[in-house]
C-alpha cells in the first residue's frame, strides 16, 4: 500500500526508521498492506490530509477510526460497498464463528461500578454473573437477559475480528480455552496485570446470523485491513491471494498450518445461545519480543505462498524486521 499524499507516505517511511519495534512494526503494516481498495485509500487520505511527521500520521490514523470505523448508527468504512472491501469468498453460512470478547466494560454498565472500586468488587459481579448464565433459574435468566440487553445498547458498529470454530475447535473446547484462544488469535490486548485477571467470554453464533443482520449497504464480511483499527503492531497484513486475513499468533510454534484465519464482520445482537463459556485470563502471554513474533509469521506466510509464488512469479510478500 502507498500513499497518493506524499507527505503521508513520508511519514511511513520515516516510521519505518524509528527504533522501537512498534512503530517498525506499525509502519510495516501500510507497506505491507494489498487489500485496502483505491477508494478506501482516497478516504483516508482526504480525512487524514497533510502531515508533518510520523507521529502526526498515527494521530490521524487514530482519529480516523474514531470518526468512520467506531460510528454508532450508520456503517462503517470497513463494509461500505462503495468502498469496494476486500472481498473474501463467502462462507458456508451454516458455520460457525468464534470470537473472545473482554466483559470488563459490560459489567461495569450492567453493575454500576467502577474500576476505583476494587477490582474485588469486579470479581465479584463476574462470578454473579456466570452463576446466572450457568443456573438457568428464572432470576438467573432475568439478570442475563438485562446483562445482555446492556451490553448491546452500549455496543457501536465497529468491525469484529472472529474466526472458524471450526479451524481450533479443539482450543475452543479445552478448560484453558480463553490462553489458547488468546494466544493462537494474537489477542495481545488481553494482557493481564499481576492479581487483576480479565473476564472474557467465548462467543460462538453462525456466519448466517451475521447476513442476515447486515445493513443493506453492507459487505457483511471482508478481510482485515490496516485501516480498519487504530495502529497496532500486533495486526499482520495478509496477502492478498489469501482469501481472508491471518491472526499473528503470540507464539512462534507451528509452521504454515497453524496459520488461522481473521476476518472482520458487521454487528450483530448478542445472544444467550452466543456465550458458550466464560473464563479469566490470569497469565500473561510471552515473552516472546515483537520482531521474532513478526518474522515467525511472515516466514509462515511464505511457505503457504510458496505455490503461488512458483505459478504466477509474484515477488515476495513482506520483509523481515531486522
Amino acid at each position: 500500500m502507498r500513499f497518493d499524499n506524499s507527505t503521508l507516505q513520508n511519514a511511513v517511511d520515516e516510521l519505518r526508521l524509528c527504533t522501537p519495534q512498534e512503530h517498525r512494526a506499525t509502519a510495516d503494516n501500510y507497506v505491507f498492506e494489498e487489500a485496502v481498495s483505491a477508494e478506501r485509500t482516497a478516504t483516508f487520505e482526504t480525512f487524514v490530509g497533510d502531515v508533518a511527521n510520523d507521529q502526526a500520521l498515527t494521530d490521524g490514523h487514530v482519529d480516523y477510526v474514531r470518526g468512520n470505523i467506531e460510528i454508532d448508527g450508520e456503517t462503517p468504512d470497513t463494509f461500505r460497498i462503495d468502498l469496494r472491501p476486500s472481498g473474501t469468498n463467502r462462507p458456508d453460512e451454516a458455520q460457525d464463528l468464534v470470537r473472545v470478547e473482554g466483559l470488563l466494560g459490560p459489567l461495569e454498565a450492567c453493575f454500576g461500578f467502577r474500576a476505583s472500586d476494587g477490582y474485588d468488587v469486579l470479581l465479584r459481579h463476574y462470578e454473579t454473573i456466570k452463576k446466572a448464565w450457568q443456573d438457568g433459574s428464572h432470576d438467573g435468566s432475568a439478570l442475563v437477559d438485562k446483562f445482555l440487553e446492556i451490553w448491546n445498547a452500549r455496543r457501536d458498529e465497529r468491525p469484529a475480528f472472529s474466526t472458524f470454530l471450526d479451524g481450533l475447535r479443539e482450543d475452543a473446547e479445552n478448560a484453558d480455552w480463553q490462553h489458547l484462544l488468546r494466544d493462537r488469535l494474537g489477542l495481545a490486548h488481553y494482557e493481564p496485570r499481576p492479581g487483576t485477571p480479565i473476564p472474557v467470554a467465548l462467543m460462538v453464533y453462525s456466519v448466517r446470523e451475521v447476513i442476515t443482520a447486515a445493513r443493506a449497504d453492507a459487505v457483511p464480511i471482508t478481510c482485515p485491513t490496516v485501516l480498519d483499527s487504530k495502529p497496532w503492531p500486533y495486526y499482520f497484513p495478509a496477502p492478498e491471494v489469501m482469501p481472508y486475513g491471518r491472526a499473528m499468533a503470540l507464539r512462534t510454534d507451528g509452521g504454515e498450518e497453524s496459520l488461522q484465519p481473521e476476518i472482520l464482520h458487521t454487528r450483530i445482537e448478542f445472544k444467550r445461545s452466543h456465550i458458550k463459556a466464560m473464563a479469566l485470563i490470569e497469565r500473561p502471554w510471552g515473552p516472546k519480543e515483537l520482531r521474532d513474533l513478526r518474522n515467525h509469521h511472515l516466514l509462515k506466510i511464505r511457505l503457504a505462498l510458496l505455490d503461488e509464488l512458483a505459478a504466477t512469479g509474484r515477488p515476495e510478500f513482506g520483509e523481515d524486521m531486522p
